[in-house]
């Protein structure tokens, strides 16, 4: 058997093995990526005070991109955060406390694994003080092997090397005790970077 005819007979194999797993092709994983990955996420958190006063902060995620080449993702976003105060006898008064340019960059092949995460604070406003149906930020968590700092990570212009990369997906609504992570962890958009993950050849998490 030529180099040639036994190549061809390998990618038909590995082809076949494919078709028979019933696995999606890395461009089909990237297509639905692609698809799923919401454009802005839109959240807030309230709080009322003992003494009649209220915060209300509003955060708006909006030009999120990602874009996978090979195993190196690049994703970037805006987000902004506004509060609201308002206090008996006092006149309402808003200032801007968030206002950051988000660009994160990592190699799939450096990611040992992948998990939901909630934001624990918006604006002033904690996960535990806030009013029912407040929304928190939700992200998918890509966390490096050893904890190395292979993720970069710009914000406004400046950069820092980090292990964890996080990836804005939708919101977590408070009072129900972080429900939404595992519906994260088992949606689709969850598994196809998971497989992707896999494609790439990145390690995976020691089991004991």
């Amino acid at each position: 058997m030529s180099r040639i005819t036994a190549a061809l007979f390998l990618s038909l194999v590995a082809a076949v093995a494919i078709a028979q797993e019933g696995k999606p092709t890395k461009a089909q994983t990237l297509e639905f990526i692609q698809g799923n990955l919401p454009g802005s996420v839109t959240y807030f958190a309230v709080e009322e005070y003992p003494d009649g006063g209220r915060s209300s902060n509003y955060g708006d995620i909006t030009d999120l991109e990602m874009s996978i080449s090979g195993s190196q993702v690049m994703v970037s976003y805006h987000d902004v955060v506004k509060t609201r105060f308002i206090f008996p006898g006092l006149d309402p008064s808003e200032r801007e406390d968030k206002n950051e340019r988000y660009l994160i960059t990592f190699d799939l092949k450096d990611i040992e694994s992948i998990d939901a995460g909630s934001a624990w604070i918006v604006g002033h406003v904690q996960y535990k003080d806030a009013e029912e149906d407040s929304r928190f930020p939700v992200y998918l968590v890509f966390k490096a092997a050893n904890g190395k700092a292979v993720v970069s990570k710009t914000v406004n212009g400046e950069t820092r090397q980090i292990a964890v990369a996080e990836i804005p997906i939708g919101t977590d609504v408070s009072g129900t005790d972080h429900a939404v992570l595992e519906e994260v962890r088992n949606s689709q958009l969850f598994k196809a970077f998971e497989h992707l993950r896999k494609l790439s050849g990145a390690p995976e998490p020691l089991r004991f």
